[in-house]
């Protein structure tokens, strides 16, 4: 082999490697961007439960004050349409939950 074409083989290489050290640098820089923006998702989506949660608690209180109306004997019918109301608040309720997570 001549010393012209070894010359360009080893500049091919070196290019080369030069290229997939690049390569690689850009496949961290990417890797430690997700892994930043999944933290920061993380975040939000917690601080988001935590704005959830009270009014998961206010469901509860309305709920037994339903369970005690109803128990009571007073209104019977009027609280039936109250407790489908109160479900339907707490399935969305659920739902608002899966989703932030």
């Amino acid at each position: 082999m001549d010393l012209d074409a070894l010359n360009e083989r080893i500049g091919h290489e070196c290019v080369g490697r030069k290229e997939w050290t690049e390569a690689r640098y850009d496949d961290h820089r990417r890797t430690d961007r997700v892994a930043q923006n999944l933290h920061e998702f993380q975040q939000e989506q917690l601080s988001g439960m935590t704005a959830v949660l009270p009014r998961v608690a206010t469901v509860e209180q309305r709920t037994q004050a339903l369970t005690d109306r109803v128990s009571s004997g007073e209104e019977r019918f009027a609280v039936a349409a109250d407790v489908r109301a109160e479900l339907d608040k707490r399935a969305a309720a659920d739902d608002e939950r899966q989703q932030l997570l």
